[in-house]
């Protein structure tokens, strides 16, 4: 499709942006399996998003021929501050006038990538043991095992131990520890679990069928959901560019929703003679990402640009168990 001055319209960038998108966030955890969704506490003004988690800590039970229970109710305020996150794009009056469609669609997806990965990394930068004290450590990310004192069963032991939900466990670790993990004797060879499905295809299925990570090609352990991320312990390439986790060391991490938090809300739509915007809710995460196309007086240009205003924040420490390694 050629581009001219008439393509400049809200329609066009609803084009572009579905003809662009390659699931950005498919390559990622799903959100919720990893931070509790707290997008209903957004629907109050303001920029600081609040959750509670319980504290108090009860003793034996109360019997009631003695009265009311005297133990105070207590509880922790956890906040995210909502920041305007994203990335964008200028082509400048010579470039608009003799690029074409294919050029902008990759420019579209590359940037709905970034900010994909930027809002993973910005929830994943908030698991550090000072956090979640709870954490385990290995020699190396590629020493991580199924069994033993610092593998998968182990960090099981801790999390049930500490009294998470059992059905909603996940791990979520780089690829070197990921393919350590499934590597594992008695899971490559013998497939414990019956079923070639757990290695082939990277996805699990269960008895009869029914896929239990319909949202992305994880695999079930011993009650978790187990998941790669390459931008966790990151040292070297990035082909995208863009974010990676700070705390080099952390090469995975373990346990329930409840341990971190995320919200979430679009940005203001823009539909006006310079700009033109489009939101794009993904099936995946359920993030929404607005897309902008609009003039930028300041070269002149036409600049593109995908953004959305988020926070996240650490919650319960007890629910997370970090995996640090000595050596990458």
């Amino acid at each position: 499709m050629a581009i001219s001055n008439q393509n400049f319209s809200a329609g066009i960038i609803e084009e572009f942006v579905f003809k662009s998108i390659r699931s950005p966030f498919a390559n990622m955890p799903p959100r919720d399996i990893y931070s509790a969704n707290f997008d209903d506490a957004i629907a109050q003004d303001g920029q600081v998003v609040h959750a509670h988690q319980n504290t108090t800590v009860y003793g034996t039970l109360n019997d009631l021929a003695l009265g009311w229970d005297s133990t105070p109710a207590t509880a922790s305020n956890y906040s995210a501050s909502l920041k305007t996150l994203g990335k964008d794009h200028v082509f400048t009056t010579t470039n608009w006038q003799t690029i074409g469609e294919a050029r902008i669609l990759d420019m579209f997806s590359t940037l709905g990538k970034n900010v994909a990965n930027g809002i993973t990394v910005n929830v994943m930068n908030n698991v550090t043991t000072a956090s979640f004290p709870n954490y385990v450590t290995i020699n190396s990310s590629s020493l991580f095992s199924f069994t033993g004192s610092n593998g998968l069963q182990q960090i099981g032991t801790t999390l049930d131990n500490l009294e998470v939900d059992q059905n909603k466990k996940f791990f979520i670790g780089t690829p070197n520890i990921y393919q350590s993990l499934v590597a594992s004797s008695g899971i490559y060879n013998t497939l414990n679990y019956g079923s070639p499905a757990i290695i082939r295809g990277n996805g699990y299925n269960d008895v009869d069928g029914t896929e239990i990570n319909s949202t992305h090609p994880g695999i079930h352990l011993i009650d978790f959901d187990v998941y790669k991320y390459p931008r966790l312990g990151r040292q070297g390439l990035r082909p995208f560019g863009g974010d990676v986790v700070s705390t080099a060391n952390l090469v995975g991490f373990a346990g329930v929703a409840e341990g971190l938090f995320a919200a979430n809300r679009v940005p203001i739509p823009s539909n006006l003679p310079l700009v033109q915007s489009y939101v794009y809710t993904d099936p995946t995460s359920k993030f929404s990402l607005q897309y902008i196309m609009a003039f930028d007086t300041s070269l002149p240009g036409i600049r593109f640009g995908t953004y959305t205003l988020f926070g996240s924040s650490n919650a319960n420490p007890n629910a997370i168990v970090p995996v640090i390694t000595l050596s990458n």
